[in-house]
């Protein structure tokens, strides 16, 4: 199963144990593409991009980047891999793509969801002049996520070589079963739940709005979830959708909200791939996706939910910091009224720079206290 022979689609895991053997992997596989005058792209972390470097020596004619500027989202990588490889095999010419995700410290829920992304590459390149290779370091991931992995690519490589994957499922048949695994709770005695009432967008807009402007979710990143939050109700309401409910909370920076009721979301990749009827301006999944960090979509027991994840880190976190930061000799000095004093403390909670500023700041708010305190005692007996 020659890598140069393939004259269309191809996706392979590669299960690799050592960095040596995957810098020699990656090293065939870009000197394979470059011979054939393909687009090659590689994507990988720093270390493993500079190994790879090191190991190609001079050799030109491919791009490298980094996968922590990559994968950040999951829905919103796809899209921009769909846009780089429209772009890369125009005028009929091949292009080639490695890429290994971020998996350390991902939760369950964004392991799935880049699990889904790996599935439905089946589907948006399926007629596409690409071929994916897709390193998974077997000795130091969870062996869930290699089994996940032979389900989501048709070709495994090891270094024995290369083999079709028995267990590889069917993109469709892989996202409704994902559908079906249920979402972790919300943290115990965390979360605001908002029952919808039957103007439920402008119910929902109003409620997500105020409960990510409380906890300093800044400007930009208010709107993308609020709009968010309006398309996946729009969506629930075209369908009829009952029993319509918010629930939201906060853990660390992010704010987390899932829309919950009775309606069904269309089979196929919701969220993933853009539908014709989305591009006519039909409310759905995708545009949600691409304005949150993550959105995840279930089907139990007859209720769909939706969950839509925001990390203001991922986008103007220093903004966040910046309007928090005005307040913070206030806070400090006991001044805030008590909605500012609520706001600013749930940002300490999950922000340590300006939790270790604003501690600095007690500090020496104390420390001028206790320096005027004598001046104060002998002007107290002078006067007396």
């Amino acid at each position: 199963m020659s890598e140069s022979t393939v004259d269309t689609y191809a996706h392979s895991a590669l299960f690799y144990e050592t960095l040596e053997g995957l810098t020699a992997s990656l090293a065939d596989f870009v000197a394979a593409g470059i011979a054939g005058d393909e687009n090659v792209m590689v994507v990988v972390d720093a270390k493993r991009g500079e190994m790879l470097r090191e190991r190609l020596g001079t050799a030109q004619g491919f791009a490298l980047a980094d996968s922590a500027d990559v994968y950040t989202s999951p829905t919103r990588t796809l899209t921009a891999y769909i846009d780089t490889v429209r772009d890369g095999t125009a005028e009929g010419r091949r292009m080639r793509v490695a890429g290994e995700p971020i998996w350390a410290g991902r939760s369950l829920v964004e392991l799935q969801q880049w699990s889904c992304v790996e599935s439905a590459c089946n589907a948006a390149f399926a007629d596409s002049m690409l071929t994916m290779l897709c390193p998974y370091h077997v000795t130091a991931l969870h062996p869930e996520i290699v089994s996940t992995a032979r389900r989501t690519h048709p070709v495994v490589r090891d270094r024995h070589g290369a083999a079709s994957s028995p267990e590889y499922v069917e993109p469709e048949r892989f996202h409704l079963a994902m559908r079906c695994s249920p979402l972790p709770p919300p943290p115990p005695g965390e979360s605001t739940l908002v029952v919808l009432t039957a103007d439920a967008v402008a119910h929902a807009r109003a409620t997500v709005d105020a409960f990510a402007g409380a906890r300093w979710i800044v400007t930009d990143r208010r709107a993308d979830l609020v709009a968010a939050v309006d398309e996946v109700v729009s969506a629930a309401t075209a369908e009829s959708a009952s029993n319509l409910s918010i629930r939201m909370w906060t853990e660390g920076r992010g704010l987390t909200c899932d829309i919950a009721g009775r309606w069904s979301v269309p089979a196929g990749f919701p969220a993933f791939l853009r539908t014709a009827q989305e591009s006519d301006g039909v409310p759905g999944m995708w545009m949600p996706g691409q304005r949150c960090d993550l959105i995840a979509i279930r089907e139990l027991a007859g209720t769909t939910t939706v969950r839509l994840r925001l990390d203001p880190e991922t986008r103007g976190a220093n903004e966040a910091c910046a309007v928090v930061s005005d307040l913070l000799g206030v806070h400090a000095l006991g001044a805030c009224d008590p909605d500012e004093a609520v706001a600013v403390e749930t940002h300490l909670a999950g922000c340590p720079a300006c939790s270790d500023e604003h501690a600095e700041l007690v500090l020496a708010v104390a420390a001028l206290e206790l320096a005027y305190q004598p001046h104060d005692a002998e002007r107290g007996s002078e006067d007396a």
